[in-house]
């Protein structure tokens, strides 16, 4: 599939504590996405954080993507918490992509969060979500957790691998991609080992962002024994 990701080119927003700029956050965040993306074999391209709102739509337009995910932390009163995934409206593909990835970080986040939304009158009737509304592909906007409370701040930046892979799951399930994508490892490896608890062994894995290589080593020794 090819995808485009768009992180959050807002410089000028600032969250709590050591959270620095949303900009500089949320591309970190997609640094992760999108290495993990690539395993699974979609086709990756991505915005700059010197382009404009404007700029990225019409990259993405230009290389003519099958989905558009704009990644961002969201910012209110400062006591406001939780993930929200928006689309344009609902009742298209953009709802579907909206909701598979909505439906993987509701799982990971530690409060309630505030589900899926219609972006067309996000800023007053007519006034969409750009990037929800000008892309030609399905787009979803995700908004991780809100940067100006410093729970939500803190929350980001002690969860960056937990947050992108639940985004990559649900991209993959709404491609209909398989998301288990070291299965064949886990069986070398745990024919040699005969783990207990295999899944406690693999769950202790997946904590790694360099998972997918520290599989493939341990499989590959495996297998010379």
């Amino acid at each position: 599939m090819k995808i485009y990701l768009s992180p959050s080119t807002q410089e000028n927003n600032i969250g709590k504590g050591e959270y620095g700029t949303e900009e500089k956050r949320m591309n970190q965040l997609t640094d992760i996405i999108e290495v993990r993306l690539k395993r699974y074999g979609h086709e990756i391209f991505r915005n700059t954080p010197t382009m404009t709102l404007k700029q990225a739509v019409a990259d993405s337009n230009k290389h003519n993507p099958d989905i558009h995910v704009a990644i961002h932390s969201n910012a209110s009163t400062g006591k406001a918490r939780g993930a929200v995934v928006f689309c344009y409206k609902f009742g298209g593909e953009g709802e579907r992509l909206a909701r598979a990835i909505y439906n993987e970080l509701e799982k990971v986040t530690p409060t309630k969060d505030l589900g899926v939304r219609e972006s067309n009158n996000h800023f007053g009737i007519g006034k969409p979500l750009y990037e929800t509304a000008y892309t030609h592909a399905p787009a979803a906007l995700i908004e991780v957790d809100f940067h100006d409370h410093p729970e939500g701040a803190k929350w980001i930046l002690e969860n960056m691998n937990e947050i992108a892979t639940a985004i990559v799951t649900g991209i993959n399930n709404y491609a209909g991609v398989d998301n288990d994508i070291n299965g064949e490892y886990k069986k070398v490896i745990q024919s040699h080992c005969k783990f207990s608890d295999p899944e406690g062994v693999w769950n202790f894995f997946d904590t790694y962002h360099y998972a997918h290589d520290l599989y493939k080593k341990i499989a590959a020794g495996c297998r010379k024994e």
